[in-house]
């Protein structure tokens, strides 16, 4: 095979894996698309998705198989499972191929003893690997960051409704890492609701709501979510005289800085349009996503305290934490 394909796999061909799919054809190197699900109907789903028209290299090629590849040397690996499959689809695949760079999808996995065992291996083979949490390469945040005087402190208020509590606040534990350029959190106030409902990704998944505030030095944030009005999620970020409110929803950006209010829209990116960017990143060793040593950091302490009180609602002693 010519050394210049780039040999890319896909693991999980459901929603996230289709979005990058349909990002990573559109990319202008020769690739090597496998995409491995062992459900047809998700491999079906996939290959409706896909157009040769949107191709961005002709020559591109794809193969869909319900089998875990063997002995196969991939430059890229994307893994989208659900989380609670997700550490054994990893170790199965690790002892099967070999990686040079692995994108792993949130939430990392349910187990944390899972962190420790993947995070071993992945040193010990060299594997460069990062977790798909994107808000801190997205152009605004990165002009926010840049505006930021971290020697003033940084207060971050996440507020809104309907927008997965349990399972998309990792996204803004990141945002707070990437900001404050810190990652040991300490976790200062937390109230959840008394109740949680299924989630909408499967049957072995549950959501709550509720709030939860995080502190590092000088700098706080507060996650707050609740099903009381219709969807939105806002962003408030506070540092010294200057405040940024980022409103995702509206997709609008307003800017305070000492009493001069300035106002601009702002396209929040769509997975399936940034996979052909990631992979150049990658390939170019330019990777903008959190690593994935900084990420097992944040999510661990995350999901320690959501497991807790789960168990408590559910009145039986969780090992995992059931949110993807």
């Amino acid at each position: 095979m010519n050394k210049n394909i780039i040999k890319i796999l896909i693991v999980g061909a459901g929603n996230i894996g289709s979005r990058h799919l349909e990002g990573a054809v559109k990319n202008k190197n020769q690739l090597s698309l496998v995409i491995f699900d062992k459900s047809e109907k998700a491999l079906d789903l996939s290959k409706k998705k896909i157009s040769k028209k949107n191709y961005g290299n002709k020559l591109t090629d794809l193969i869909f198989t319900t089998e875990a590849p063997k002995d196969v040397s991939f430059d890229i690996c994307l893994i989208c499972t659900t989380a609670d499959n997700r550490a054994n689809i990893t170790l199965d695949l690790l002892n099967k191929c070999h990686f040079k760079n692995i994108i792993f999808e949130k939430v990392l996995f349910q187990k944390i003893i899972d962190f420790k065992i993947i995070s071993n291996i992945l040193k010990k083979r060299f594997i460069k690997a990062w977790v798909n949490c994107p808000r801190r390469t997205y152009s605004f945040y990165k002009d926010i960051k840049k505006l930021i005087n971290l020697n003033s402190p940084v207060e971050i208020d996440v507020s809104g409704s309907h927008w997965g509590f349990a399972c998309n606040s990792i996204h803004f534990v990141d945002l707070f890492s990437y900001l404050v350029e810190e990652n040991n959190f300490k976790i200062v106030d937390k109230n959840f609701s008394e109740t949680i409902t299924k989630s909408c990704r499967g049957k072995n998944f549950f959501e709550l709501n509720g709030s939860i505030k995080f502190a590092i030095e000088r700098h706080f944030m507060k996650i707050s979510c609740y099903d009381n009005c219709d969807p939105y999620l806002n962003i408030k970020i506070k540092n010294g005289k200057t405040e940024n409110v980022v409103n995702e929803s509206a997709e609008i950006w307003q800017s305070y800085n000492s009493g001069l209010k300035n106002m601009k829209k702002i396209k929040i990116p769509y997975q399936s349009n940034e996979t052909e960017f990631l992979i150049d990143d990658i390939l170019n060793d330019k990777c903008g996503l959190v690593s994935y040593e900084n990420s097992c950091k944040h999510h661990i302490f995350l999901l320690d305290v959501i497991r807790e009180h789960m168990s408590k609602i559910l009145n039986k002693k969780l090992i995992e934490c059931p949110i993807t």
